[in-house]
């Protein structure tokens, strides 16, 4: 008889167990943090393709060393971007978007303003 006892209290043990992990919520305190969700994913993996395809032309982090880079990059967005506004959609040499490689000269002079680099001589 015990046997059936010690089963019956692991049934009603279980029984509760379930109770309160119906009731139960994750709590998770989002408020006030960045909402990379927010960011469109096709976007970010042209972006990403753009860069990869650099970094194989000419090295990882090779933007970085570009002398002159401020002016230089923000040439290249409008280069690309007047690419775009005349009816090209992707850069003859990479076959990318000129929207991502717009993008992504943006991305280094915001990254080159971070860090306070000199060299605005637009």
């Amino acid at each position: 008889m015990p046997v059936t006892e010690d089963l019956m209290s692991m049934d009603a043990f279980f029984d509760e167990l379930d109770r309160c992990m119906e009731k139960s919520e994750g709590t998770k305190y989002d408020d006030g943090k960045t909402m990379f969700n927010l960011i469109d994913e096709e976007w970010e993996n042209e972006v990403a393709q753009t860069l990869t395809y650099g970094a194989k032309k000419y090295s990882p982090g090779n933007w970085k060393e570009v002398p002159d880079a401020k002016e230089r990059y923000y040439a290249a967005f409008r280069r690309h971007m007047n690419a775009y506004r005349c009816g090209q959609l992707l850069d003859e040499d990479s076959g990318k978007s000129h929207l991502a490689h717009a993008s992504c000269c943006l991305m280094f002079l915001h990254a080159l303003e971070w860090e306070g680099r000199e060299g605005w001589n637009i």
